[in-house]
């Protein structure tokens, strides 16, 4: 089902989120301007105190804006995934688990692609780092709740996230979570040490399938970073190249028109003479 993108508010600053990365301080200030010359000065001094996003936070607020469904579907999955880390960390459902964070970080990657290509289409170039923080915004949005989430879902994060360790929300979860006190016949029963062991060692392969896959995408962008400033460096060398043939053409050519020059004139001498 495809997803409406989410309702802007009537909040001036939203269109700074819009413009390419170059744009923003330009646009910062004529909105800040703008907003004085109205009358409104709270909000043009809040306007101004705006700073311009990396380029990793860039890229993911764009992806509101460009990548609704795909980005709807991590959130989605990151609800998920908190519903089943809990349910597992409970010793139920460790398989949903494994299942639903598998899932949500299909669906981060598949973001982190996407953004980094939003990236180089507005002129900038992304690297393994980028890519890296670009992961952990969405992973840490997508498993927490509250401002960092809403922020994404607007396309309006102003710094990079990065969630707590496990897979709890932004704002960090226990291994056990705090119970509130109760009575003995209300209290839920608290996990075994059996069930607690069984979600570590799911969240520790989990982790541990997680730094691999990492691992191998650092090692790819590498690779290809290599390769592509081999590849520039020989265009360079070859324009180089081209440039100085160029000229060397340029200098035989006119040596030759000297020559020729001469030649008609010795010719014209001698047409004197005979």
């Amino acid at each position: 089902m495809t997803r409406k993108a989410p309702k802007r508010g009537g909040d001036p600053a939203d269109m700074l989120y819009t413009v390419s990365l170059d744009e923003f301080v330009s646009a910062r200030n004529a909105l800040a301007a703008r907003l004085k010359r109205a009358g409104d000065f709270e909000g043009a001094a809040r306007v101004r105190k705006l700073a311009k996003p990396t380029a990793s936070v860039w890229a993911a607020n764009q992806l509101a804006r460009h990548e609704t469904d795909t980005l709807g579907e991590l959130l989605e999955a990151g609800a998920a995934l908190r519903r089943d880390e809990r349910r597992a960390l409970r010793g139920e459902g460790a398989d949903a688990f494994m299942q639903a964070a598998r899932e949500e970080r299909r669906l981060v990657g598949e973001l982190v692609v996407r953004a980094e290509r939003l990236l180089e289409r507005s002129g900038h170039r992304s690297t393994s780092a980028i890519g890296r923080r670009i992961g952990q915004t969405l992973h840490a949005a997508a498993v927490g709740e509250g401002p960092a989430r809403e922020a994404l879902v607007e396309g309006r994060l102003d710094r990079d996230l990065e969630a707590a360790s496990g897979f709890g929300d932004a704002r960090g979860l226990r291994l056990v979570p705090a119970m509130p006190r109760r009575s003995k016949a209300a209290a839920e029963p608290r996990p075994s040490p059996a069930s607690l062991r069984a979600a570590e060692r799911a969240r520790a392969k989990i982790e541990a399938a997680q730094r691999k896959t990492l691992a191998r995408a650092d090692r790819a962008v590498a690779g290809a970073e290599r390769a592509l400033e081999k590849a520039e460096s020989d265009a360079s060398t070859l324009e180089h190249k081209a440039r100085a043939g160029a000229e060397r053409a340029a200098f035989a050519r006119s040596r030759a028109q000297a020559a020729r020059d001469r030649l008609d004139k010795a010719r014209r001498e001698r047409d004197t003479i005979g």
